[in-house]
């Protein structure tokens, strides 16, 4: 390190002076040598000794002094001096410590909390079969479920519902923050949709195959004993039941759901009868003695009720589908399919879709009854899953387990998936996805734009009951030995 130099170390490994001290000093002890031997010779030439080069490789000589110099008076007279020698500066060596910079950890970054944004909340109901009047499956008000947030789907809770096993095909219907279902053992069960505690469940006199209809504070529901029954929704409270048959009979069954809108209750019968009653006390606004019996529940849309038939064509003339004017029961029109229809149809945008049991799935306008397209999607297979329509496409299940996605214009397949197993299951779609059961006790949730599986889980028991999506949340009911009601929600 030159003694000039202004770097400098600092000893951080053991807390020493700088090293820039020692360079100063050093420097200065220097400075002091050659300022003596200047001043040296400073005196010297004071005393007129000149120092003369030697020229060329010469040693330097002392000059002569001047020819008319003489010394002054009290000087001390000239000293020739033929060398002047500087004696060579001694400097001490300079030793800078060695510096040790220790390893410093780095301490780990802090763990920050996964930070889940919170689930927005998208009150919705799913009040009746197939949701809404018109029947369309759809919840278009899901904002929490969608292809990206479906893989979270978890079981929230099951529940059992009573003794007995068997095909549980009644779907279930939620509103404020109670789900509906019936069950096997003839009762209706109400539960709290967020625990899945049962609140009441009342017997009706027989099996429930249909799905429960909330409205107006009531809940409907038909029975295997050939009754349609309300219940105050709140408590369970008995209302009113109704015998909806041609003949006062009630030896037959109401499988097909009820359809209610404002203050009326649409209610199909396989006892050969149609029915409109008031909401508040079962008083048939008009009922309708028909040679026709109707697994088929009634879809409604303005002034008109659509509903399929499943007798054979000898006793309705051929003819699958029927269209009636809600205020009176008038025939507004009908069609004939060459097979009977127990699938129940959809109504969107002024069309009705419907399979029939032969495996073709139909477009007719709903004014009219006139044919806008079909499609056979399997020949001779029967469809009992009822359709669901969103704004892009028409989706339905064979009973051999496929399930289509249709062009709603023109009913061309957009794309088809094989659910693997026998399916009466209803497509229900929510925040883009197409939720449906099967027999082999499979709850799949297909991305509606291709048909890709987002998510699946085995419930153990056949599902032929439909899903109802409400808030996140998608409700549905299992069959076998031990029937009972689930809830999947987003962890």
């Amino acid at each position: 390190m030159s003694p000039t130099s202004t770097e400098y170390v600092r000893d951080v490994g053991r807390g020493g002076l700088p090293a820039r001290r020692v360079v100063a000093a050093t420097t200065a002890v220097l400075l002091i040598v050659v300022g003596a031997s200047i001043v040296a010779l400073s005196h010297h030439k004071s005393r007129g000794l000149l120092v003369r080069s030697g020229g060329a490789g010469g040693p330097s000589q002392p000059a002569d002094p001047p020819a008319n110099s003489a010394p002054a008076d009290g000087e001390a007279p000239p000293v020739s001096v033929r060398h002047l020698v500087v004696p060579p500066a001694t400097v001490p060596p300079v030793t800078v410590p060695h510096v040790t910079v220790p390893s410093l950890p780095i301490p780990p970054l802090p763990k920050l909390p996964v930070s889940v944004p919170p689930l927005r909340d998208c009150p919705s109901s799913w009040s009746q079969f197939r949701r809404s009047s018109a029947h369309d499956g759809r919840n278009a008000l899901e904002c929490r479920l969608s292809p990206a947030t479906v893989g979270r789907l978890r079981p929230a809770w099951q529940t059992h519902l009573g003794a007995g096993g068997g095909v549980a095909l009644s779907s279930p219907a939620v509103l404020a923050g109670v789900a509906y279902v019936g069950s096997l053992d003839h009762r209706l069960y109400a539960l709290n949709a967020e625990t899945g505690a049962v609140a009441w469940s009342q017997p009706t006199g027989g099996e429930i195959e249909s799905s429960p209809a909330v409205g107006m504070g009531k809940v409907f529901v038909g029975s295997g004993d050939g009754k349609e029954y309300a219940f105050d929704a709140a408590s369970g409270t008995p209302a009113w039941s109704f015998a909806p048959s041609r003949d006062g009979r009630t030896n037959g069954s109401v499988e097909a759901s009820a359809n209610v809108v404002g203050d009326t209750v649409f209610v199909a019968s396989n006892r050969e009868s149609l029915s409109a009653l008031n909401v508040a006390s079962g008083v048939p606004r008009w009922v309708r003695a028909e040679p026709r019996s109707y697994d088929s529940s009634p879809a409604v849309v303005g002034t008109l009720m659509v509903v399929g038939s499943n007798s054979d064509g000898l006793d309705n003339g051929g003819r699958s589908l029927w269209a009636y004017d809600t205020m009176t029961g008038a025939v507004s029109w009908s069609h004939v399919f060459g097979y009977i229809v127990e699938a129940s149809p959809t109504i969107s945008g002024g069309t009705v879709y419907v399979p029939d049991n032969g495996g073709t799935m139909h477009a007719l306008d709903l004014a009219t009854g006139a044919s806008v397209w079909d499609i056979a999607l399997s020949q001779g297979e029967s469809i009992f899953s009822s359709p669901a329509v969103d704004d892009a496409q028409v989706y339905v299940a064979s009973q051999a387990g496929r399930l289509f996605a249709l062009d709603p214009r023109s009913g061309r397949v957009a794309w088809q998936h094989d659910l693997g197993s026998i399916t009466l299951s209803s497509p229900a779609i929510a925040g883009g996805l197409v939720f449906i059961g099967s027999r082999a006790g499979q709850l799949v949730a297909l991305d509606a734009s291709n048909g890709r599986v987002a998510w699946s889980y085995d419930l153990g028991a056949p599902v032929d009951s439909s899903p109802s999506v409400v808030n996140g949340t998608v409700y549905v009911a299992s069959g076998g030995s031990a029937p009972k009601l689930w809830a999947f929600r987003l962890s």
